[in-house]
C-alpha cells in the first residue's frame, strides 16, 4: 500500500481535501477509488473524458449500479451526445465539484492526461476564441480535411510540430486559433502563463501502472465482459440516434470497430481483436505519459484491487 493512501485510510472521516488516482486503462482505478470513498465517506469525481457522457455506459466502463450504491459518484454521465467538453470546461466542473463536496474527501479518478495535468498545474492563460474566429477555423478544417489542416498547422507552428501535434479535431483547431490570436504556439505557454483554480488541500495521489502483460490480460477480460453485457446493441442504438462522425463519443475505443461489425465489414471476432489491440496501444501511451508528465504522482506497479486493504 502506498504511504499516502495508507494515511488517508487511517484518517477516516477527517481527511477532506482531494486526492488523485490516475493510471492506465483497466488498471483498477475505479475499484481503488470506490474502496477509498467507502472507507472515508468520500466522493469519487470523474476525470475521464468519455465517461462524462450519458451514452455508451457499457463501452466507456462507467460505474455500475453496485459501485454507485457503495459510494457517491460525480461528473459521470453529465453530458449529452452533442455537447463538447474542453479541458477548461472539465476543470471548471471539477473544481466546483471538489469545493462543493468539502469537508468530504474528493477522490479524483481517471486516465485523461490533459485533465489531470490541468487539475494539478492549472491551464495555460491563453485567450478565449472569439466566435467569428471559431467559425473561420471550423470552416477551414472542413475545407482542408484533418490531414491537410494538420500539415498546415505544423508548417506554421514548428514549436508544436517539434513537440508532437495533437491528433484530434478539437485540439488541432484550438492550436490554430491560438496561433491566429497571439502569434504564439500554444506549446509555448509554460508554467508562468498558467491559471490555477482555487482547490481544496491536496492530499496526494498515485498512478497505477501494472506490468504490460497484466494490463493486456485485464483489457481482454474487460472487453469480453462488455460483449457479454450487450455492448454491441448499445453501440447499434447509439449509431441509430447519433449520425455524425464528429460526435465526441465517435472517438471512444471500440465504436469504430463495433461499427465495422454492424456494417458487415468484419466479423465480431475481428472487431474484438481490433478493439483490444487499440486499447492496448492506448495503455502503452498512458504508461509513458504517467511516468514522464505527471511526476506529482507516485507510480505504483500494481492494480487498484491489490492496494485495497484486506
Amino acid at each position: 500500500m502506498d504511504m499516502t493512501f495508507s494515511r488517508l485510510w487511517s484518517e477516516v472521516g477527517d481527511a477532506g481535501g482531494f486526492c488523485l488516482i490516475a493510471g492506465t486503462t483497466a488498471s483498477g482505478k475505479s475499484a481503488l477509488a470506490v474502496a477509498l470513498a467507502e472507507a472515508t465517506g468520500g466522493v469519487v469525481v470523474n476525470a475521464d473524458s468519455v465517461q462524462l457522457y450519458r451514452s455508451l455506459p457499457i463501452l466507456t466502463a462507467q460505474p455500475t449500479a453496485a459501485d454507485r450504491a457503495r459510494a457517491d459518484h460525480r461528473l459521470y454521465g453529465v453530458l449529452a451526445d452533442d455537447e463538447r467538453c474542453s479541458v477548461a470546461r472539465w476543470l471548471e466542473l471539477a473544481s466546483a465539484t471538489l469545493n462543493a463536496v468539502q469537508p468530504r474527501l474528493a477522490i479524483v479518478v481517471g486516465g485523461t492526461g490533459f485533465y489531470l495535468e490541468a487539475l494539478l498545474r492549472g491551464l495555460p492563460d491563453v485567450p478565449a476564441t472569439p466566435p467569428a474566429l471559431r467559425v473561420e477555423s471550423e470552416a477551414r478544417f472542413e475545407a482542408l480535411g484533418r490531414a491537410a489542416f494538420a500539415r498546415e498547422l505544423a508548417a506554421r507552428d514548428p514549436v508544436l510540430a517539434a513537440r508532437g501535434p495533437p491528433v484530434d479535431r478539437q485540439r488541432l483547431v484550438r492550436a490554430w486559433e491560438v496561433l491566429q490570436l497571439t502569434g504564439r504556439s500554444i506549446a509555448s505557454f509554460g508554467d508562468a502563463d498558467r491559471r490555477r483554480p482555487a482547490l481544496p488541500p491536496w492530499r496526494g495521489g498515485l498512478a497505477l501502472v501494472p506490468p504490460p502483460a497484466e494490463t493486456a490480460r485485464r483489457i481482454e477480460r474487460r472487453f469480453d465482459a462488455m460483449l457479454a453485457a450487450g455492448v454491441v446493441d448499445e453501440v447499434a442504438a447509439w449509431r441509430a440516434r447519433v449520425d455524425t462522425p464528429d460526435a465526441p463519443l465517435a472517438k471512444a475505443d471500440g465504436v469504430r470497430e463495433i461499427a465495422g461489425y454492424l456494417d458487415g465489414r468484419w466479423s465480431l471476432a475481428e472487431a474484438r481483436r481490433a478493439t483490444i489491440v487499440k486499447v492496448r496501444r492506448y495503455a502503452k501511451r498512458q504508461r509513458t505519459w504517467l511516468r514522464h508528465r505527471l511526476d506529482e504522482l507516485d507510480v505504483v506497479n500494481a492494480t487498484g484491487e491489490a492496494l485495497v486493504p484486506v
